[in-house]
């Protein structure tokens, strides 16, 4: 196995919105080193990885992303730092794990090496967020499919993260897959739900929430996904349903446009009214 420089690090998410942060004394094993771990146990290690340099690249190619400059960020920053986890973390014998939290990164990377049976390496989110960031300027470029195949690839490493469900679920809504998307929204809200829970609880408690995708807070990403869903539901005719998750987005963020509008489309299409397109946004950038 290769001998990868481990090290706990801090990690933040363009400004802090996110973070990955480990203690001295964390970790499954400390008694052997990589290539000297027994046939019957695996080594949860957490990699620095040139962690500020990537943090960087990802705040330039955002950045270029809000100047409509979608190709330059992915040539000259996206697409590097892509490959340069892939060519790093390409070793059959290694298994990936992704997190915005230290807690859940630990516990996903013991469950990850139990299962797989490897060595198992716990990183931040800089490499699916690097995917989530190019599939955006892939779907602003016209390319559905490929900002697709980029987001499956973002949850492939991050499993269940809010965000990248969100957009994927946008995406299938884009290719007019309501089923697909409904589903993806609704594993966005259980996750959002959690995500809420949990917080609530380490307030009571004083300790520090867990951190989630940035740019929302999780009631807010609660919303969203709400949003994705009732706006499934009305193309496939459940319009009972579509009116209680949008009345739940109001419950969460009251007076909000989109759910009052699409409140109205629905009251629109049940006096008999004509369908209206949905429109391709929606999503947050």
């Amino acid at each position: 196995m290769k001998n990868y420089p481990w090290t706990w690090i801090l990690v933040a998410w363009l400004g802090g919105l996110a973070t990955l942060h480990c203690g001295p004394h964390a970790g499954a094993r400390t008694t052997t080193s990589p290539g000297e771990t027994p046939a019957d146990s695996h080594l949860v290690l957490v990699d620095s990885g040139g962690s500020q340099t990537d943090r960087q690249a990802l705040a330039i190619a955002m950045e270029l992303i809000e100047r409509q400059r979608y190709e330059e960020a992915m040539k000259d920053y996206l697409d590097p730092l892509i490959l340069a986890f892939e060519q790093q973390y390409s070793a059959p014998a290694l298994s990936v794990v992704c997190s915005r939290d230290q807690g859940m990164g630990m516990i996903q990377g013991l469950l990850a090496a139990a299962e797989t049976q490897r060595d198992s390496v716990v990183l931040g989110p800089d490499w699916p967020d690097a995917l989530y960031l190019k599939s955006v300027c892939l779907l602003e470029l016209g390319n559905v499919s490929g900002s697709e195949a980029q987001l499956r690839r973002a949850l492939d490493l991050m499993p269940g993260d809010i965000m990248y469900l969100c957009e994927l679920g946008h995406v299938r809504q884009l290719q007019q897959d309501w089923t697909e998307s409904l589903d993806l929204f609704q594993q966005a809200l259980e996750e959002a739900e959690l995500l809420v829970s949990m917080e609530e609880r380490a307030i009571e408690s004083g300790s520090t929430p867990p951190a989630g995708p940035p740019l929302m807070t999780p009631t807010q990403w609660a919303s969203r996904a709400l949003r994705g869903i009732g706006m499934s539901q009305i193309e496939r005719g459940m319009l009972d349903e579509a009116e209680q998750a949008f009345r739940r987005v109001l419950e969460l963020e009251p007076g909000h446009p989109t759910a009052l509008n699409e409140l109205g489309y629905i009251e629109h299409l049940r006096s008999g009214g004509s369908e209206v397109p949905i429109e391709g946004g929606g999503v947050i950038r």
